[in-house]
């Protein structure tokens, strides 16, 4: 059964090549011809002419509705004159043909700042384009990432021709086959799910590395919290004193300050060498790093020929005694004196705004002996650099970051889709490392980063709400994976986390939010969550249950009873102080306004009996929704408690702007999940160029919506040792998939018809099933054409359902009728 419906469902799936090329011409302007020549590799190219009057020539071609981000790659046929090439990037197509912000694409560098950070992070582009000067026929490449687009739009900013012979995105991200898959008699419903599965994927990320080699040349870059340098890591080049450190390098242009390539000599360590620099501005530095602090050693020298972006030059530094001479393309052009490192490594140096690629390293002794060699088609095994664990991002385009709050949300994605679950095991050890020693945790964090943070030290987005999704998102990573002994690495900083949280819970049984960490969500200024708010309390329950449930699967068993006595107590202080009678929690303690998050949450998490989830259920049929990530909270709430006619119902039609649907079918964007999913039938604004927000985001990703409750197959216990098929069938007359687990593939099938529900379950070994079958007027239950009462099953009822406990591994066709 598997294989044959992978086959039918190949259709959708989005996930592209490590090469992705575009699929079509969407405009041009100017003197632009045969742009289609461009969307392959062939011999043909397009030829784009300007004589710098008028309107710049342009155009723009579509990437697909994959939106790949990644490396730009391309090959310039032919060229006249020195022209300036600028590449711009959106997500959106419309945002390139604005007369003002096309040439700079859908983003400005440093629009959002209420995050701290900078957004994206290196190695991810902080421009949203690019300028390249055009001196030569040949291969041009960007060590710099772009993040999704769908549209890219090439323009000649001066006066020239050029021929450009092909281009694509060089993909960055996850490709990994997918483990499980979904089809249901609703193909909205099923481009959805792989919709979802792809957004996953381009937000999940093998390393965030400070070194890559691109198109058969090394993109050295900074970091922001790394060091800049990188080293040769054959240690028997440590003892060396005299050699000649010989490379080529080429420097790509920075839209901003000016962009250099920097290489280090004697290197007793990263933080102790000799470091030059070539600026694309002509300057060539020579400076001293004593314990990572740079000192210049003399004036910089200015060169004599010019220094053009993307051209190729061979240098080499000649180290001998104290003197250290270098030349360029054979021309010396500096010699400095100096005694402070005596013997030592080669290597590179790139600051954070300094881009260059480096190609066919050799490394001689004085007599011209090669001592080292790499010429970077073979890996980067030979260099020691900054390297990172994998990650799933916030976004593709923008965050590029992890943020603990939004894993909470696309885990369970994850685990449906692929069978591999480093992503996500590697985020939770990254928030881990980043833990105060008081127990906080932070919200977001470089991955490169590898100072852990001091006492009191709340980083770069202070939130307690944020510190404590990281628990949640434990247990669900050990509810869906059975992976002890992860859990258990992180068990400390797991148990030191809710001993923080608690420290500010008061006597009424509340948490008290205080300022220094009063950030939250789409409220991000400190102070304006100061008090005892539902959603906090809530979500601090929910990470005391999920504290319990891994201290319970580790053996810790007092601790289990420790954190369910507090969940208790919390319990008992939201039911008093922030229930309103009507039927709904209010925001915070003395504010009797609805709240519509805490209400969506209190269902997601089953923190209410059925009789208010009634209630809650009936205040949401009324609401005005807003922002997909809690919508899909509500519609996650709904199916718990077997309201899968609401649940269903919001996710077709959730009201307001969120929409899943129309995005699958509109050529203008990518055919991802949004973050909050708000869609416009005319599309995003265009925000005066500030467009910062990612058309990809995992956290509002539904693939679990329908494998968990569509499908219905759900883990009762850690890895699915123990699992639950309970099919929620509204709106749909069929659903079949896959889920896997490290047991094996989960396969169930179901269909129904006005009078009967058949399905089909294949269930691996180490597991035990218990199956909800919809009971139809008063249909009896059957196993493989037996009543199951003649199979040694009890006919249990729960609801509209029959259930069948103690299901063992094996093939099953179950029939009501």
């Amino acid at each position: 059964m598997k294989n044959e419906k992978r086959k039918q469902t190949q259709q959708y799936i989005l996930t592209c090549p490590l090469k992705c090329y575009g699929t079509a011409v969407k405009h041009t302007c100017g003197d632009v011809a045969g742009a289609e020549n461009i969307l392959n590799d062939g011999c043909s190219a397009v030829k784009i002419v300007s004589k710098q009057t008028g309107d710049k020539p342009f155009f723009i071609i579509d990437m697909g509705k994959s939106t790949p981000g990644g490396y730009p790659v391309f090959k310039i046929k032919s060229q006249t004159g020195n022209p300036a090439l600028r590449i711009s990037y959106s997500d959106w197509y419309d945002y390139l043909l604005h007369p003002v912000y096309g040439e700079t694409g859908d983003y400005n560098r440093g629009t959002p700042t209420y995050l701290g950070v900078e957004l994206p992070v290196p190695p991810a582009n902080p421009y949203r384009y690019e300028l390249y000067t055009i001196s030569s026929p040949g291969i041009y490449a960007s060590p710099m990432i772009q993040g999704q687009q769908r549209a890219v739009r090439f323009q000649l900013d001066t006066a020239g021709e050029l021929e450009i012979e092909w281009y694509y995105i060089e993909n960055v991200s996850d490709r990994s086959e997918y483990g499980g898959y979904f089809d249901c008699s609703d193909k909205n419903l099923t481009r959805l799910w792989y919709s979802s599965a792809y957004t996953c994927q381009i937000a999940s990320f093998a390393n965030s590395n400070a070194w890559e080699i691109v198109n058969g040349r090394l993109a050295a870059r900074g970091l922001a919290k790394s060091n800049d340098a990188g080293l040769i890591a054959d240690t028997g080049s440590a003892s060396l004193s005299d050699y000649s450190f010989e490379f080529t390098a080429s420097i790509t242009k920075n839209p901003g300050p000016v962009s250099s390539a920097g290489w280090v000599v004697r290197a007793c360590d990263k933080n102790n060498c000799m470091v030059f620099r070539l600026d694309l501005d002509g300057r060539f530095y020579v400076k001293r790093r004593v314990n990572g602090v740079y000192t210049n050693i003399k004036e910089p020298v200015k060169i004599e020929f010019p220094v053009t972006d993307n051209k190729e030059y061979r240098i080499k530094t000649v180290v001998f005694g104290e003197v250290f001479t270098t030349y360029i393309d054979g021309q010396m052009i500096d010699s400095t004196v100096d005694g402070t490192y005596k013997k030592g490594l080669c290597g590179f140096c790139q600051g954070l705004d300094q881009w260059a690629f480096f190609g066919e390293v050799i490394l001689r002794s004085p007599g011209g002996g090669i001592l080292f060699y790499d010429d970077f088609k073979h890996g980067l095994d030979k260099w020691d650099f900054e390297r990172t664990l994998s990650f799933v991002a916030d976004g593709a385009k923008r965050d590029r970051l992890p943020w603990i709050g939004d894993l909470d949300w696309a885990g369970r994605n994850l685990y449906y889709t692929f069978k591999g679950y480093s992503y996500m095991r590697d985020s939770l050890l990254m928030f881990a490392f980043n833990t105060t020693p008081e127990g906080y945790v932070w919200a977001t964090c470089y991955p490169e980063n590898k100072k852990p943070p001091e006492t009191g030290d709340y980083g770069y987005y202070q939130s307690d709400l944020f510190s404590a999704w990281f628990v949640p998102a434990l247990a669900d990573y050990l509810l869906y994976t059975g992976d002890l002994s992860a859990c258990a690495s992180m068990y400390g900083v797991m148990k030191a986390d809710l001993d923080y949280l608690w420290e500010y819970v008061e006597g009424d049984g509340l948490h008290f939010q205080r300022h220094d960490t009063s950030k939250g969500l789409w409220d991000h200024v400190l102070g304006r969550s100061i008090g005892k708010y539902t959603y906090n309390n809530i979500l601090i329950w929910d990470a005391l249950c999920g504290g319990a449930f891994i201290a319970e699967n580790l053996g810790y068993n007092e601790d289990a009873a420790g954190f369910r006595k507090r969940a208790d107590i919390i319990r008992a202080g939201i039911d008093k102080y922030l229930w309103n009678p009507d039927g709904y929690f209010v925001t915070r303690k003395g504010g009797g306004d609805y709240c519509f998050m805490s209400n969506a949450l209190a269902i997601a998490v089953k923190f209410v009996d059925y009789d208010r989830a009634e209630k809650i259920r009936g205040r949401f049929r009324t609401e005005e929704f807003f922002h997909g990530k809690i919508v899909s909270l509500v519609i996650r709430g709904l199916y718990e408690y077997g309201f899968d006619s609401d649940a269903m119902e919001r996710l077709l039609k959730p009201g307001s702007q969120i929409d899943w649907f129309a995005p699958l079918d509109d050529c203008r964007g990518p055919c991802t999940t949004w973050e909050c999913m708000l869609y416009r039938p005319g599309g995003p604004e265009t925000a005066n160029g500030a467009k910062w927000d990612d058309l990809s985001h995992p956290d509002t990703a539904m693939a679990h919506i329908m494998s968990g409750c569509m499908l219905g197959v759900q883990p009762v216990k850690a890895g699915f040792s123990e699992y639950r098929v309970k099919p929620m069938t509204a709106g749909i007359d069929f659903a079949e998939g896959c889920v896997p687990t490290i047991y094996g593939d989960i396969e169930f099938t179901w269909k129904k018809t006005a009078d009967s529900f058949n399905s089909v379950l294949i269930s691996p070994g180490g597991t035990t099933a218990e199956v909800y079958l919809p009971r139809f007027k008063n249909g009896k239950a059957y196993i493989n054409g037996r009543p199951a009462v003649d199979c040694g099953f009890t006919e249990e009822t729960d609801g509209d359902y029959i259930v069948l406990k103690g299901i063992f591994p094996g093939c099953y066709e179950f029939d009501v009728k």
